[in-house]
């Protein structure tokens, strides 16, 4: 017949002070984690408008890495929208986008964009007079570089260009990050 060992209260002890020094570490780890990696968004935006009548429209997004750790950061959208009637129409991506930045703690970068009547698309005039809605996508994905685990971060953002109430300006209209 077998026998159980009889549990002493060191055993006890023993056991509940592994368990708590695990717990310990592991909140340590999480707040190491979450404290010490890069927070990339956008933190600024303008615009300008080129003509008179307004014949075309130039933004730039300011993103910068407020975080404590530098970061290689993929842009993996840059787009822009028009919607004028219902009809929504992607507007034509002009330039390079950059397939991917790295950021130093408190360093930016920008992101742009245009368009203008030319496109055929919407009229720069429409924007202004709110017929035509400008909506500005970005999401970008990012990991930290200077550590030996890889963490992947997203970033998304959704901007829509705003007349009213004045001043002109994006204004964001919905957000996602981890």
């Amino acid at each position: 017949m077998m026998t159980w060992p009889s549990v002493t209260a060191s055993t006890v002890l023993s056991v509940l002070s592994f368990i708590i020094a695990m717990g310990s570490f592991l909140y340590t780890m999480r707040t190491y984690a979450v404290t010490h990696r890069p927070y990339v968004g956008v933190v600024s935006h303008d615009y300008r408008v080129l003509g008179d009548p307004p014949t075309a429209m130039v933004w730039r997004f300011v993103l910068k890495n407020v975080g404590g750790l530098p970061a290689w950061v993929a842009v993996e959208e840059n787009q822009a929208f028009v919607t004028t009637d219902g009809q929504r129409s992607a507007l034509p991506i002009l330039g390079r986008s950059p397939g991917g930045i790295y950021l130093m703690p408190g360093q930016t970068a920008d992101l742009g964009g245009q368009f203008s009547d030319a496109g055929g698309l919407a009229r720069v005039s429409e924007v202004f007079s709110g017929r035509t809605e400008l909506e500005a996508r970005i999401r970008l994905a990012y990991e930290a570089s200077a550590l030996w685990w890889r963490n992947r971060y997203y970033y998304r953002v959704a901007n829509t260009f705003r007349v009213h109430p004045l001043p002109a300006a994006f204004t964001m209209t919905e957000a996602t990050a981890n």
